[in-house]
């Protein structure tokens, strides 16, 4: 009985640690041009098209025919990211309430207004929000949420 509940314990534990660090999706090109999808950093020999993106300068906001945001390129590649977090198990409802924020803004155009000084406030709350703190990944949300606001 005390080993079942050891490994019970263990395997918690475990699942614990992973969801933890799980809360990272990266993007990354391989030598042959197949773009894949992984939770953990690209390897030698692949390019981190997320890094890249980041690095890139933001394209203008430029209304569509209809007065609407037109998404580029980057744009969808970041919701695909996104939607990747939504719809990972290991990730938090604050995580997927973050992610379905922030494509929120890249649909209306507001996250090419962002300067460098807001996407790295955003960044920092967005990875806050891997916490095991219920509460403080709940406050992370509202500040989140409040930034999003503006």
């Amino acid at each position: 009985m005390k080993s079942w509940i050891h490994a019970a314990a263990g395997a918690a534990l475990a699942l614990a640690a992973s969801t933890a660090a799980a809360d990272e999706m990266f993007k990354c090109k391989r030598a042959d041009g197949k773009i894949i999808f992984t939770d953990r950093p690209c390897e030698a020999g692949t390019v981190d098209l997320n890094k890249a993106a980041a690095a890139a300068a933001p394209a203008p906001a430029k209304p569509a025919a209809g007065g609407r945001y037109e998404l580029t390129d980057a744009d969808r590649e970041r919701i695909k990211v996104l939607e990747a977090i939504m719809e990972k198990k290991a990730s938090n409802a604050e995580q997927k309430t973050a992610a379905q924020l922030e494509i929120f803004n890249i649909r209306r155009g507001a996250e090419v207004t962002l300067t460098a000084e807001q996407r790295a406030k955003r960044d920092a709350l967005t990875a806050a929000l891997a916490s095991t703190d219920a509460a403080r990944r709940a406050e992370t949300l509202g500040q989140l949420r409040t930034f999003y606001d503006r």
